[in-house]
């Protein structure tokens, strides 16, 4: 299974319904950027945010947002894509420039 089959696949099981959050999710056209948008409900009024914004760029996993625990990172290595190819850039982190 290609990187963006698998990046795709654990997204998607972040889309969950509960007793005050849904979230959906969606991706672009080209397949290389998903994100969850969450509509709950905190402190009696209902919200809206990305939980989780990523995309895939020459074979590297950019996580822009993640609110989500675990979070996607964790969850891409423990499917088996290396931490190298794991960009948090929510945490100030960057793409190599040889990538």
């Amino acid at each position: 299974m290609d990187i963006k089959s698998i990046v795709e696949r654990e997204v998607k099981a972040y889309a969950v319904e509960g007793w005050n959050v849904n979230i959906t999710f969606t991706r672009d056209e080209s397949g290389h950027e998903f994100v969850l948008i969450a509509h709950a409900t905190e402190r009696g009024k209902r919200v809206t945010y990305i939980s989780l914004h990523v995309t895939l760029e020459e074979n590297l996993v950019i996580i822009h947002q993640d609110r989500n625990d675990p979070a996607l990172a964790d969850t891409l290595m423990q499917v088996g894509i290396p931490r190298e190819k794991i960009i948090l850039a929510y945490m100030g982190e960057s793409a190599p420039l040889e990538a």
